[in-house]
């Protein structure tokens, strides 16, 4: 309820984003939920009702997840509610197929951002909403590639993208070092033959 009861709050955004004054808020998603987004008790007891299937002998056992979405400070301008709705759907889909789920965009920083619940087993089983960090990864890649394919204005919230543009300058580094190695080793063995030609 706590953690809920932060995440709907709507006075930071408000003191921060003058476009909130005017009504505008940033909608509260729910995922597998039969409770409306805006009815925070009903959400609250819906975790607390799925989280009571874990087995008490799974004492380590993560009850629910909080999980964030950011983007960088320099899209804000392009950072719709469209785009946050959209972006925290699809990680839902990925992250949390069978689980349950509550995401809610904040506006009172520099970059926008999206908080997400994420309930700690599937929904009406015991079994663990987990994964490895393989998966974890593999999991912000494809959300990484979904934002570039449908929202290409959105060009400094990348990780990978910037990750792997510094591996394909390293390898082009690479091969321009050794083609100028190549180069002057031929040079200098072009050099000596010469030298050998004249003497003869």
């Amino acid at each position: 309820s706590q953690l809920l009861d932060y995440i709907s709050d709507h006075t930071k955004e408000r003191r921060i984003d003058p476009a909130l004054e005017d009504g505008f808020e940033s909608d509260a998603i729910t995922w597998n939920m039969a409770a409306a987004p805006d009815e925070l008790k009903n959400v609250a007891a819906e975790l607390e009702e799925n989280a009571e299937l874990i087995p008490a002998s799974r004492t380590k056992s993560v009850r629910i997840y909080h999980e964030i979405l950011s983007f960088h400070k320099e899209d804000k301008a392009v950072i719709t509610p469209e785009v946050t709705r959209t972006m925290a759907l699809e990680y839902l889909a990925k992250r949390s197929p069978n689980g349950l789920g509550f995401a809610k965009t904040h506006y009172d920083r520099d970059s926008t951002h999206i908080h997400i619940i994420v309930s700690g087993n599937e929904f009406g089983s015991s079994k663990a909403n987990r994964m490895d960090k393989f998966q974890f990864d593999r999991i912000k890649r494809d959300l990484e590639l979904f934002q570039h394919e449908n929202f290409p204005q959105i060009e400094h919230s990348t990780l990978y993208s910037r990750e792997q543009e510094a591996e394909r300058k390293r390898k082009r580094d690479d091969r321009e070092v050794k083609q100028a190695f190549n180069n002057e080793t031929q040079q200098r063995k072009d050099n000596e033959l010469e030298t050998i030609k004249r003497f003869k």
